[in-house]
């Protein structure tokens, strides 16, 4: 499925059921349930293959002479990862951009939720809570904050990376959220923490596992 936000930004899943909750030409809204993960029967666990990008289709990837050999041929809306990591060319350069950081950028501009939720899965059960981002100016850790699944956090502020970062790993995911807890106190915290759970040919990470997602509710 392929949504289309703006003439110029849209964004795919990839390995989604057949049996999709929209249909073509339908908006749809922040909340609205697209569709479910499709339930494999082989030994690859189940998983959704998203990104954003700023096209829909272009000469040079999905064309009818694309630049690079991707599997998928002529008319396919091929992801980032068909990219040759040795191209003298990024993904961005070409139009695709890093979903944690357009998601986030964005609903900052748009008015973003007033919680964040701890995810299922946190990647540790506890982490620190730090008085400014990384790329603050003074730094200090201020605590230690233990993560219990479904916990919720008012939103306070939030501190993303570039949409269109020349970075070739996932250690381009920069994502912190400033939270409230209770009793008043406030802090930084990691929301996206890079994995080497895959890793490219070059042996750096290329995975990323959340703490915190925004608190958004599907639509009923």
């Amino acid at each position: 499925m392929i949504v289309r936000h703006a003439d110029d930004l849209f964004s795919m899943y990839g390995h989604l059921d057949p049996k999709l909750e929209v249909a073509v030409g339908q908006n749809i809204t922040r909340g609205v349930l697209i569709g479910t993960v499709l339930r494999r029967g082989d030994a690859t666990p189940n998983h959704l293959h998203f990104e954003i990008r700023t096209f829909l289709t272009a000469p040079e990837i999905n064309g009818d002479a694309p630049r690079y050999d991707f599997r998928c041929g002529v008319n396919c809306p091929p992801g980032p990862g068909y990219w040759p990591i040795g191209a003298p060319d990024l993904p961005s350069d070409l139009g695709w951009r890093n979903p944690t950081h357009v998601i986030n950028r964005r609903m900052q501009a748009e008015g973003a939720p007033s919680e964040v939720i701890v995810a299922t899965k946190p990647v540790s059960n506890s982490l620190t809570l730090w008085s400014a981002p990384p790329n603050g100016a003074t730094r200090a850790a201020l605590d230690t904050l233990e993560l219990h699944p479904g916990e919720r956090y008012a939103l306070l502020a939030i501190d993303a990376g570039v949409e269109g970062t020349r970075e070739t790993s996932a250690l381009a995911y920069q994502l912190w959220y400033r939270i409230e807890l209770p009793g008043g106190r406030a802090g930084w915290v990691q929301a996206a923490v890079p994995s080497t759970f895959e890793t490219g040919s070059d042996d750096r990470p290329s995975s990323v596992y959340f703490n915190f997602f925004p608190a958004v509710e599907a639509a009923p």
